[in-house]
């Protein structure tokens, strides 16, 4: 059965986010501490096979680092050939863990097939520093999180304002946080299930016509030429163009 953990909301917009996919009940609790403890936040995803499900949560979600923890070689195998013909998918560091039967061989096809490393069995805090040292890498790359602008929209997540030009706009938590992701993710349809269950809370279940309104609301207070650019995809959710 397929499980996705959101972990984004509006206090965490900008932290570093790693995505497990399986993962044994110890493991998540104790990488999850170990995270939240260094400020990187974890999503899950509990389903043994690839499916669109989970290329969309992890599109959606824009991890730094996935970590694939499925067991058996086979599902490690093919599971890295598929995240490896997806476009977005494939630019993301993937660490493979394997068991303690693993073989020399197994580990090269998993890599030779999309994955960056494959530790047998790591202890948690190994796990962590191999993490962070792909991290670093990555870093390297990334312009700065603080400012993030889209046309005449700049915004400054560390200070958590919103200018219009030189206008300073004043918007709620909810609608700073609308915002982010849609500029984070211009061109790329947003799903209202990922940005209620992001934004709101891990498992909403509310009125969908809640995020409308907000969304509503931003497009007025952005104006007509900004805010038109926010676009309705029928049946699905928002894009910003």
């Amino acid at each position: 059965m397929y499980s996705f953990k959101p972990i984004v909301n509006e206090s965490t917009l900008g932290k570093e986010k790693i995505h497990l996919i399986g993962g044994h009940p110890v493991l998540v609790r104790s990488l999850g501490r170990i995270l939240k403890k260094n400020g990187l936040l974890l999503s899950i995803s509990q389903n043994h096979s690839p499916s669109e499900d989970i290329f969309q949560e992890i599109i959606e979600n824009t991890p730094d680092i996935i970590v694939i923890d499925l067991g058996l070689f086979d599902r490690l195998c093919k599971i890295c050939r598929i995240l490896g013909k997806n476009e977005t998918i494939k630019m993301i560091p993937k660490i493979v863990l394997g068991d303690k039967n693993s073989t020399q061989r197994e580990m090269i096809k998993c890599i030779e097939h999309g994955a960056d490393d494959y530790l047998v069995e790591p202890a948690v805090k190994v796990l962590f520093a191999k993490i962070n040292a792909f991290l670093r890498r990555t870093r390297l790359n990334k312009e700065p999180d603080e400012f993030l602008k889209f046309g005449k929209i700049t915004m400054n997540i560390t200070a958590h304002t919103l200018h219009l030009g030189k206008k300073s706009l004043n918007v709620t938590p909810k609608e700073f946080a609308l915002l982010f992701f849609l500029i984070k993710r211009k061109r790329q349809a947003l799903s209202r299930k990922f940005l209620m269950q992001s934004i709101w809370e891990q498992q909403w279940y509310g009125d969908p016509r809640t995020i409308n309104k907000h969304i509503e609301t931003l497009r007025r207070k952005l104006g007509k030429s900004c805010g038109d650019r926010i676009k309705t995809v029928k049946g699905f959710g928002y894009k910003l163009i």
